[in-house]
This record gives C-alpha cells, sequence and structure tokens, in this order.
C-alpha cells in the first residue's frame, strides 16, 4: 500500500530522486509486519527502507532453499539425471518428455559452459542444484552461501563454503546469483566482488525478480516481493545499471518466469502463508488453481515472450576494455 513519495538517493543508480513509499506484509510466513520499500524513479529499483539488523532469523531452517535432499531423493535424481542427459538416446528422450529436465540446464547452454568449467553458485541454499550438477558430470562446482547451517558437507565432491564472497579466493568461469542477488545489501559491491573471481571470458549469470506486470497487478500480494527477505526488487534498467558500474555488460535477458506469479500472489490475495502448505500443493485450498495449472503455464510463457514476466536470467561479462597500447601498435 502506497503511504506518499520521499526523496532518497538510490542505491543502485546513485540518482537522487523522488519515489514512491509503499508498506507490504511479510506474508511467506504470515507474520504480517510491515516493511517500507522506496520505489526509484529513475530506474525503477525498489529498495527496502532500513532493512532488519539481524536478517538471519527471517530465514529459518525451513527456508526452501536449505532443504537437503533425502537419500532416496539422491538417487532417484541420478537415475534421472543420467538418463535425462544421455545424448539424443531414445531412453533419454523418452525420460526427459515424461519427467522434464533439470532447471539450470538450459542455463548452462545458454552460457556455453562446458563440464570442465569451475563454477560458483553464490547463494547456493543447501546445495541441491550443485549435487545434480555434479552428478550430471560438472566436475568443479563450488556453492557459497553464509546463512547455511550446520555440517556443509555435501556429495559428489561438492563444495559449500559459508563465507562471505569478498572471502572467496580463485578464479572462476561461471558464477551464477540464482535468485541471490536480490538479498544482498549492495547488489553493486557483490558484482564487484564477483568480477575480480571471474576468468576473463567468463560468464555471471544473474536470475533475479522484476518489477513487471504482476507487480502492476497484485501490488504488494506479489509474491516475488517477499519483504524483508528481497531487499531489492531490480528492472531491467537497474540490472544494467548495476552491472555497468560493477564493470560489466549485459549480453543476454532471457525472461523466464512461470506459473508461481500467479498462484502464489492469489494464495496471498486470500491470507494463504506459503509456509502453510507444502510447495507441491497438494493440500492447496485453492483446489480451483490445481486444474489451472496448464493456463497458467500458458500465461507465464505469453507474458515471457513479451518481456513482461515477473523474472528474467541477465548474463553478464567484462566490460570491452580499451585496448593497450602496443596492442594498438600491433594492430
Amino acid at each position: 500500500m502506497s503511504v506518499g513519495s520521499w526523496m532518497r538517493r538510490c542505491s543502485v543508480c546513485g540518482v537522487v530522486r523522488d519515489g514512491e513509499v509503499i508498506d507490504a506484509p511479510e506474508r511467506m510466513t504470515g507474520t504480517g509486519e510491515i516493511f517500507r520499500y522506496w520505489g526509484c524513479s529513475s530506474c525503477g529499483c525498489l529498495q527496502l527502507i532500513d532493512p532488519p539488523e539481524d536478517l538471519s532469523r527471517y530465514y529459518g531452517a525451513g527456508y526452501y532453499s536449505f532443504a537437503r535432499p533425502s537419500v532416496w531423493s539422491q538417487r532417484f535424481r541420478r537415475a534421472w539425471l543420467r538418463g535425462v542427459l544421455t545424448g539424443n538416446s531414445l531412453y533419454g528422450s523418452v525420460l526427459r518428455r515424461l519427467l522434464g529436465q533439470p532447471s539450470w540446464l538450459p542455463w548452462i547452454e545458454e552460457a556455453r559452459i562446458s563440464p570442465e568449467a569451475r563454477i560458483l553458485d553464490v547463494g547456493s541454499g543447501g546445495g541441491r542444484r550443485l549435487v545434480d550438477m555434479a552428478t550430471a558430470g560438472f566436475a568443479n562446482v563450488t556453492g557459497l552461501d553464509p546463512y547455511v547451517k550446520g555440517d556443509p558437507e555435501l556429495p559428489s565432491g561438492v563444495q559449500l563454503l559459508t563465507s562471505q564472497l569478498e572471502e572467496v579466493t580463485g578464479e572462476f568461469d561461471l558464477i551464477m546469483f540464482n535468485h541471490s542477488l536480490e538479498h544482498m545489501a549492495d547488489p553493486v559491491a557483490a558484482l564487484r566482488a564477483a568480477v575480480r573471481l571471474l576468468t576473463e571470458d567468463g560468464v555471471i549469470l544473474v536470475r533475479v525478480p522484476l518489477v513487471s506486470l504482476a507487480w502492476d497487478v497484485y501490488g504488494d500480494s506479489w509474491v516475488q516481493l517477499d519483504p524483508p527477505r528481497h531487499l531489492y526488487l531490480h528492472t531491467e534498467k537497474s540490472i544494467a545499471t548495476a552491472a555497468t558500474a560493477a564493470g560489466l555488460r549485459v549480453t543476454k535477458v532471457v525472461f523466464d518466469s512461470n506459473e508461481f506469479q500467479f498462484w502464489g500472489s492469489e494464495l496471498y490475495e486470500r491470507g494463504v502463508p506459503l509456509t502453510a502448505m507444502p510447495w507441491h500443493r497438494r493440500e492447496l485450498p485453492l483446489r480451483a488453481l490445481r486444474w489451472r495449472d496448464r493456463h497458467l503455464r500458458r500465461a507465464a510463457r505469453s507474458l515471457n515472450q513479451d518481456q513482461l514476466g515477473d523474472q528474467a536470467a541477465f548474463y553478464l561479462k567484462h566490460s570491452a576494455r580499451p585496448p593497450r597500447c602496443d596492442e594498438e601498435v600491433a594492430g
């Protein structure tokens, strides 16, 4: 709910502008605690005003990204991964048609990353995705998440770091911010820290929620607003601005929103927190939404085609640097 407008300096583009101020309740767990966002009228980025000093208490043990797979689940996923990634075989084709493919596979293909590539996943949570990637043949994957508790040891040789990004050393061919950049106190500083670790021809993949049609339709019931965990809700312009400030350029944008923007937001409009139901929605009280999934998926695909979906993947590379004097002479 809008409560007026304030003049502030944008933390992303640095412009001092008048922007709308919105009060938004915490809805994932249903506490209703109110948090205030400011929207930059220059780059469009929504920014949380006065974040809680201790954000860790909003990432409980039940937070979805911290889940670790069961032994049975690991065995099933291993068989599934090895099947769907079996080239063009009939067996692999049938499995892909019946069970789908891993969500991360299109990202890797778009980034043109080989199985030998050094991969860092910033904000990896419990590391489920990295275990899948290692099982599929990616031999050098590392996760990073300072909020992970307990023993970070993972199967398949996956390394999980619980330090801060600024403390990481080494070089990586692919650095992923898979729905993690919006959780960081300073997105530009985070991208600069990643640039320090990126190889010359490396790729940074940023997947984030975007302020788009779902925000216009649902307002503070938009499921991906997620206060106070999401400190920033970006636009295409604000991501491009942050990338430029970090010495990067956007090489491609792929809108990849799904039906979650609809059913999740409609739950919130009805006062139902996500934690009140399992993620597969078997006990979803709005049963009509279940059979509408196919329609909702089509609607999401249509929004993505029109570049109006509520999330996207940004592929970033080092900005083109001017040639050195010796290169100019050689040319």
